[in-house]
Order: structure tokens, then sequence, then C-alpha cells
């Protein structure tokens, strides 16, 4: 079986010799992706294809990414909120050196937690310095991350080629917990 291409460079298929369309050329191999075209004796992404290609490879490096925040975070909008509001009470009882949980309710239901799985009960200070240890940890690996998709989806950008958008998306190695 030999393959063939049309008078544009479109990929017919693979056919005997015999059963080739009449006005197709016979090509050394079948392209590597789907919408190739053969073009001066090789394989090419037209442009349209490519910048399809290109939106699809930054698609994947963003749920990609995602899924390497959802190994450091618990997802949703309602989760992230609740993160936020915990790290700017936690930062308001250390600045103003808090002594108890009066107007903290997200650092007083991180203590009931603690409690409530059979710890002993912390003060406000240590539960503030252990939110605001744990949001630092977080920021580290987010840089990380960030870094990894930001760098990813801008040689995507820059790709010249099909292979080149491949090399990228086989090449990429997101940050894991420890």
């Amino acid at each position: 079986m030999k393959h063939y291409v049309d008078g544009t460079g479109a990929y017919l298929g693979q056919f005997d010799a015999a059963a080739a369309p009449a006005e197709a050329a016979e090509v050394p191999g079948g392209p590597a992706h789907p919408g190739q075209v053969w073009q001066a004796g090789a394989w090419v992404c037209p442009p349209a294809v490519l910048a399809e290609r290109k939106l699809a490879a930054q698609a994947e490096v963003d749920r990609q990414a995602e899924a390497a925040r959802l190994r450091f975070l618990t997802p949703g909008a309602g989760q992230a909120m609740e993160y936020q509001r915990t790290a700017e009470e936690a930062e308001a009882a250390i600045a103003g050196g808090a002594a108890d949980f009066v107007g903290y309710p997200m650092l007083a239901a991180e203590r009931d937690a603690a409690v409530a799985a059979g710890a002993p009960s912390p003060g406000v200070q240590d539960v503030a310095a252990t939110v605001i240890a744990e949001r630092d940890a977080w920021v580290a690996a987010g840089a990380l991350i960030k870094t990894t998709r930001r760098a990813a989806k801008l040689q995507i950008a820059a790709a010249a080629d099909a292979a080149a958008i491949d090399a990228v998306l086989a090449g990429l190695t997101w940050l894991q917990p420890q």
C-alpha cells in the first residue's frame, strides 16, 4: 500500500497502486497530524490548521495546569473565597496582635476543626501563623505552576509547526506535592 495526495496536497489515504485515484500523486508516507498537506516534498500544516492546533494545545496546557493546581488545593469558587477570607483574617489577626477569635470567624472555624479532629485547642496566633504558612506554600507552588503554564503557552504561540507544538506538550513537567 502506498500513500497518495490530490493536486492540492491533501492526503487521500493508502491505496494499492492500481486502486489509487487517477489524478493522485504518490508520496513517501502519510501525514503525522490531521490537516497537514504535502507541499514542496514535506508535510506541513496550513496556517489555519496550525492556528487551530495551537488553540487546542494551549487549552490542553490550561487543563493540565488546573490539574496540577488541584493537587494542592480544593476545587471550587466558594473554596477559593474561603481560602482568601481565611488568609485575610490571619493577616489581620497577626498584624493586630489578636488575643482571641472574636471577629475572626474563619480562624475560629480552623480552631473548631482542629478540636473536632482531637487536637488541643490552638490559640488565634497559632492558627493565623499556620494559615499564613499554608498560604505561602501554595503561593510558591502556584508560581511554579504558572511559570510552566505561561512558558508552554508562549512556546506554543511561537511554534512554527505541529512537531514543535507536540514537543512542548510532551516536555511538560508539573510540580507534584511532596
